[in-house]
């Protein structure tokens, strides 16, 4: 991992970037500061995909976590930190899973309805290792194949996360699948 000079910690805090409109950084701050005071941030959200095309999704934590079920790791990206390097060290620190493809799906501007976190989705995999959840991030993890994720998208809406909710309805989760077509 490459080292920052100015990335250090402050009070026990993490130090992330504040971004202007067009996602340039303005000046550092720790995580939970730019979280309370509502400033627009990079986060990443990773999807995990099993050898069988399936989504790892993850609820709860050590304080119980809000119960919902979510992306396979999510946080923000630190000072300094690119959105991919932050995607595998997310993946590394919540699941344990390092070496993976990673391939960017979406992006979406810091605004009031992302909390204004600046959001790039990821997939990674295939991983043809377990994951080992952080007890202290995840209590529960699942693989969801197309049909049962979309299944709890459409009929249980409330028991998923607004990021997880947001790609699955988007359609960047599974994809639609390209059909050939023969002269």
């Amino acid at each position: 991992m490459v080292r920052y000079p100015y990335l250090t910690r402050t009070r026990g805090q993490t130090l992330v970037e504040v971004t202007d409109r067009r996602d340039r950084p303005l000046l550092l701050m720790s995580g939970a500061e730019v979280r309370r005071r509502s400033l627009p941030h990079r986060v990443v959200l990773v999807l995990l995909r099993d050898m069988r095309g399936r989504v790892l999704v993850a609820r709860g934590g050590a304080d119980g976590g809000s119960g919902l079920w979510r992306v396979s790791a999510a946080g923000q990206v630190l000072a300094g930190e690119a959105r991919e390097d932050a995607a595998r060290r997310l993946l590394a620190l919540h699941l344990g899973i390092g070496g993976v493809q990673l391939a960017p799906r979406a992006a979406l501007a810091a605004s009031a309805a992302t909390g204004f976190r600046q959001v790039s989705l990821y997939v990674a995999g295939p991983a043809a290792e377990v994951p080992v959840p952080a007890s202290d991030l995840i209590a529960q993890t699942m693989f969801l194949d197309r049909d049962e994720l979309t299944g709890l998208a459409d009929h249980f809406p409330e028991m998923l996360s607004s990021d997880l909710l947001w790609a699955v309805r988007s359609g960047y989760v599974f994809p639609a699948a390209r059909v050939s077509r023969s002269a």
